[in-house]
């Protein structure tokens, strides 16, 4: 006579994981949350935040005619773009619970110098180097701000045993050396900024490329293993 189902005696349709399968399991999640870009992050959109990086950074190292108010609009917009979609990841869940607050304050700080940036660019335009410089300093205090901050959040928030978010730290720190420079070389004239702008430029480069080759790498990762 077969045990009736809920009596002691009866066996369960679903069998417990086994302690291998349990700990795989838990290494995959813990692996995901932890990387730099975690699985729940499409790999397009690492990939073309790449290559708008690369493609901006380029233009600064091979085109520096650029007036400084024009770069001063492109970076304060790259810098509103990036901001406002780490803010929108972060408002759709795809950020770790105990990172949260401190990227909203580093978005919120983003978006309002990005925005702060653009538009006085804009209303500077070419009335006086001086006035040019004070918006790049904006920028710089701004980058600096944005760049220690995510650093100190990855490192801060890493938990023990997980893999070491390399690329986006490096990235972070980078940014905040570039802002800076910015800010210190603004008081020394326009020339001098010109010159942080085209190291500003490779900065991007480098760090869009680095970005690019991440993606790429995601996209390798989800075509093999379609469940992680």
């Amino acid at each position: 006579m077969r045990d009736a189902p809920g009596s002691p005696g009866a066996t369960s349709a679903t069998p417990k994981p086994t302690a291998d399968e349990a700990a795989v399991a838990a290494a995959k999640d813990l692996a995901g949350r932890s990387a730099p870009w975690k699985s729940g992050v499409p790999w397009t959109t690492v990939f073309a935040e790449g290559v708008v990086l690369a493609v901006v950074g380029a233009l600064l190292v091979l085109a520096p005619g650029f007036s400084a108010p024009t770069v001063l609009v492109i970076l304060g917009a790259l810098m509103l773009l990036t901001a406002g979609l780490s803010a929108y990841r972060a408002f759709r869940g795809r950020v770790a619970p105990t990172r949260v607050a401190i990227v909203a304050f580093r978005d919120g700080t983003g978006v309002a110098i990005g925005l702060t940036v653009v538009l006085g660019s804009l209303l500077v335009g070419s009335r006086g180097d001086a006035k040019t410089v004070a918006v790049a300093a904006v920028l710089g205090i701004g980058l600096l701000i944005y760049g220690a901050v995510g650093a100190a959040g990855l490192l801060a928030r890493r938990e023990a045993g997980t893999s070491f978010p390399v690329v986006a730290l490096i990235v972070a720190v980078a940014m905040a050396i570039v802002g800076v420079l910015l800010v210190v070389n603004a008081g020394s004239g326009i020339e001098e900024l010109k010159s942080t702008f085209r190291l500003l430029g490779v900065v991007l480069l480098v760090a869009g490329l680095a970005l690019v080759g991440w993606g790429y790498g995601l996209k390798s990762r989800d075509a093999t293993d379609p469940e992680g």
